[in-house]
């Protein structure tokens, strides 16, 4: 069941033409991070019960168009045509991981 099955839909503006979508926990389970892949470009949303729902945590630009993406051990998992790479979901920095 449900916690609250009378949620409003939630709308995020500034991802048209979103390709990709994935969720995962990070921070030890302390949050849910949702990431939205838009040709190029990566968003990072924090999740949570504030009123708005979410919270814009970074925008990662990536060298190709993402063809897939995943969250694993708190990583973010990017596959491009050729090629993947591995960035931090938490924290400033959107340098790929390793």
């Amino acid at each position: 069941m449900l916690e609250n099955d009378k949620n409003e839909c939630i709308k995020l503006e500034e991802n048209r033409n979103c390709s990709l979508i994935c969720t995962g926990v990070v921070g030890q389970g302390a949050s849910v991070s949702l990431c939205v892949a838009v040709r190029r470009m990566i968003y990072v949303y924090e999740l949570n019960r504030t009123k708005q729902r979410y919270r814009r945590m970074k925008d990662i630009t990536c060298p190709n168009i993402v063809q897939y993406i995943s969250i694993c051990n708190e990583r973010l998992c990017v596959g491009y045509a050729s090629s993947f790479a591995i960035y931090s979901v938490q924290g400033d920095g959107s340098a790929p991981v390793g």
